[in-house]
């Protein structure tokens, strides 16, 4: 995917261990459990990682030409 090749390449879960949320989820714990109030992202314009970070709370913040910002409060 060229959004990948772009942006520095994914790591890939396989579904039968993984569910897609949860490195997601832990990291967002982790972050609360060390003081950080609020985690942002940026998205590649066309990667459907956003549905997955809609999913588990964020919302999105502003986007560009090349990229969606989504944020989360924790």
């Amino acid at each position: 995917m060229s959004f990948n090749l772009r942006w520095g390449g994914a790591i890939e879960f396989g579904d039968d261990r993984w569910r897609g949320w949860y490195a997601l989820d832990e990291l967002c714990k982790e972050a609360k459990l060390n003081g950080i109030t609020k985690v942002y992202d940026n998205i590649a314009i066309g990667n459907l990682a956003v549905r997955l970070f809609e999913k588990c709370g964020f919302k999105e913040e502003y986007r560009t030409d090349e990229f969606v910002m989504v944020g989360k409060e924790l």
